[in-house]
């Protein structure tokens, strides 16, 4: 598995965890209570929704990056590849200058 592809698996894994985790922890009653179930008070929801968009914007800053940084070495292979691609051109028109003034 690619390194992109595991941090992408890692970042979706962790961000369902963190909208899930307020539901699970409002949902958990302890078997030797037998009280009716409660509802869910708006502050609890809301901190429960906060704490999963924080998470879902940590990955998305994480994959941001990630991005920002493969798309910087792909540039620079590029300049690289086309500095290179021009001192060949460069070599063998020199080469050939050589070539004919040595005829002559």
């Amino acid at each position: 598995m690619k390194p992109r592809n595991r941090i992408l698996t890692f970042g979706a894994v962790l961000f369902s965890l963190l909208l899930t985790t307020g539901n699970l922890a409002q949902s958990q009653e302890s078997p030797t209570t037998a009280s009716p179930p409660q509802q869910s008070s708006t502050a609890d929801v809301s901190q429960s929704n906060w704490i999963g968009w924080a998470g879902g914007a940590i990955v998305a800053v994480i994959g941001i990056g990630f991005g920002l940084v493969q798309l910087r070495k792909s540039q620079q292979l590029e300049q690289e590849k086309l500095e290179l691609q021009q001192s060949l051109e460069q070599e063998k028109l020199e080469s050939q200058q050589r070539l004919e003034q040595e005829k002559l």
